[in-house]
């Protein structure tokens, strides 16, 4: 009796773990018909590394001052960002700068302390509508989103101390780049002042961060051209010599699938 009691308590517990295995291997791979991004290169050096979940999702960026990792719930939906910064990049000392620029190691967990993280709430129908930003000795921040008849974020809103401070809105062309970015603040008096619009143009090719759609980020990360001129409007007196209009023009070559592998002759974009 003990030694069929101690089978049936054995066979009970094996298919426990082999359940929590099923679910925990349970996958739901994206951007299996397109190029993963694996990394930047400038003047033939690499200062930028991407690595990816099993479900082709962005799992970390890499660098040498800065690094992000990315965390997922079972629907592929993003719930957490981390950052981790060698703080020495915003010093006023140039001394402290140039010594920062000689370092060997990249920023990692393992050498560098988290400086922030945000999480991400979804609605029912899956919509990405909070972000809480999270700072050491700062108080939270949050952004709300809302969207468009198309399912587009059209309207991203940033709050502090639980006031408004500002807010941006997204307009989009017929293919689902983002057309025009109007960025808005809040004066002390509760007014609504447009302060910068950009408009964009875009080539008919890829967009080598397609597979980052799931930061949610309208325009880099969502768009699916590449921009080819960006026109910046500042909508108050920038001061001198400053125009208030200014133009940005950008070049790809592309491979035969009809991804950049170069932008402007100086960045290299290398896929898995």
């Amino acid at each position: 009796m003990k030694n069929l009691f101690a089978f049936i308590s054995a066979l009970l517990l094996f298919s426990v773990l082999s359940s929590c295995d099923r679910e925990d291997s349970f996958l739901i791979p994206e951007n299996q018909d397109i190029p993963l991004l694996e990394k930047l290169k400038h003047s033939d050096t690499t200062y930028k590394i991407f690595t990816y979940t099993d479900n082709n999702l962005l799992f970390e960026e890499k660098s040498k001052f800065f690094y992000q990792k990315h965390v997922y719930n079972k629907s592929n939906q993003l719930i957490r960002k981390e950052w981790y910064t060698d703080a020495s990049v915003y010093s006023s000392s140039s001394y402290v700068i140039e010594e920062a620029q000689q370092r060997t190691e990249w920023v990692s967990p393992d050498n560098t302390e988290r400086d922030m993280y945000k999480t991400y709430e979804y609605n029912d129908a899956g919509e990405l509508i909070t972000i809480i930003m999270n700072r050491e000795n700062h108080e939270p921040a949050k952004t709300e989103y809302s969207y468009n008849l198309n399912g587009q974020i059209e309207k991203e809103s940033h709050y502090y101390q639980g006031e408004l401070s500002s807010y941006s809105l997204y307009t989009y062309d017929n293919r689902g780049n983002v057309k025009k970015l109007e960025k808005y603040s809040i004066d002390s008096n509760g007014n609504e002042i447009l302060s910068t619009s950009t408009e964009f143009d875009y080539d008919d090719k890829y967009n080598p961060y397609r597979a980052f759609s799931r930061l949610c980020q309208p325009g880099k990360y969502t768009n699916v051209n590449n921009i080819i001129k960006e026109t910046y409007r500042i909508h108050f007196d920038p001061g001198p010599g400053v125009d208030n209009v200014q133009s940005t023009e950008f070049t790809y070559e592309y491979n035969d699938s009809g991804y950049p592998i170069s932008q402007d002759g100086l960045i290299e974009f290398v896929y898995k």
